[in-house]
């Protein structure tokens, strides 16, 4: 009877979703270079997958969300007027917790994906950082032009 009882609480426990440090963890740890080029192989895949494409667009023009190319360069102007630099820390919690941080003259619509495991969700990340230049002297967010 008490194997039964821990078998139930074992499927009732609550689903084991992302948590931001463990994707930083992820993303942090050294790989070589061929490691690194299949975790943004592997982001790539995932964007079609999870169908990230149905709403961003990779290069201009917008489709109902955000331009994904050259995010690092422009800052993220918010609903409340806020502006954010958009860096490794803003598109993952952008992907965790998407109604945290919404991006003027976009509908909040983003489906949050907590529900992936933490290394699809440090794939993504990749493949997303893939396409902005690395931060120059003077730090991410040099303009607001791009949303």
């Amino acid at each position: 009877m008490l194997l039964i009882a821990g078998v139930i609480l074992v499927a009732c426990s609550p689903p084991d979703f992302a948590e931001i440090a463990d994707v930083e963890a992820i993303l942090s740890a050294p790989r070589s270079d061929e490691a690194h080029a299949s975790l943004i192989d592997t982001g790539r895949k995932l964007f079609t997958v999870q169908s990230c494409r149905n709403c961003h667009a990779v290069k201009p023009p917008a489709r109902g969300a955000p331009v994904l190319r050259n995010l690092y360069t422009t800052q993220a102007v918010l609903t409340d007027g806020t502006a954010m630099n958009r860096d490794r820390a803003y598109l993952i919690r952008s992907i965790l917790h998407p109604r945290e941080h919404v991006v003027a003259g976009y509908p909040q619509h983003m489906s949050n994906y907590r529900k992936l495991p933490a290394e699809e969700v440090a794939a993504l990340v990749a493949y997303l950082e893939s396409m902005s230049p690395p931060p120059g002297p003077s730090g991410r967010g040099l303009s607001t032009a791009a949303r």
